[in-house]
């Protein structure tokens, strides 16, 4: 039955044109399958790219984050300094200013009552205090040059030993006057 089958398909009339529309169709469709699979295949390897860029925009996007918090805590610290230092500036100013109020004051309210020595001794202390409120006053104006770029640096000899009984007598000064030890 089979075989008759086949013979009687065979045997059978055909349009050309019918089959030529066939074989068309079925060209057209492969075609398509075909352009498909390419099209598929390029999909995949653009998202692989896409995924291996975002990976890597992502780690930069870490890094570039924890350089950031890293300045944000450095500039955390510098904010504490300058508070630090602020605090420090203005009792260095405020101290002197506070003598330099207290003592002539006094002369100008007890003029009459002070002997020579005592005005000598107040006339002093304020000529001091004012020395050293000027003092301040040209090392803030020093930093701030320093901090522009506008100061210039040259070498002079100096006496360590007198430097250093300098300083040791401005910590003696600081710790009579009772600054905390962290300010200076």
């Amino acid at each position: 039955y089979r075989a008759a089958g086949a013979n009687a398909c065979l045997s059978k009339p055909y349009n050309i044109d019918e089959v030529k529309s066939f074989i068309q169709k079925a060209v057209e469709r492969q075609t398509i399958i075909l352009q498909n699979k390419i099209l598929m295949k390029r999909l995949r390897e653009w998202n692989i790219e896409l995924e291996k860029t975002v990976h890597e925009k992502t780690a930069e996007l870490k890094t570039k984050n924890l350089i950031l918090l890293e300045v944000v805590e450095k500039l955390k610290v510098l904010n504490e300094l300058k508070s630090r230092f602020v605090a420090t500036a203005s009792h260095e100013l405020q101290t002197p200013m506070t003598s330099i109020l207290g003592f002539s004051s006094m002369l100008l309210d007890y003029w009459d009552k002070v002997d020579h020595a005592q005005i000598m001794r107040f006339l002093q202390i304020i000529r001091d205090e004012a020395q050293r409120l000027s003092r301040s006053s040209r090392d803030l104006l020093d930093l701030a040059r320093i901090q522009e770029g506008k100061m210039q640096f040259y070498k002079k000899k100096v006496n360590l030993r007198e430097m250093a009984d300098q300083v040791a007598e401005n910590l003696r000064m600081a710790e009579l006057r009772g600054l905390p030890r962290r300010l200076w």
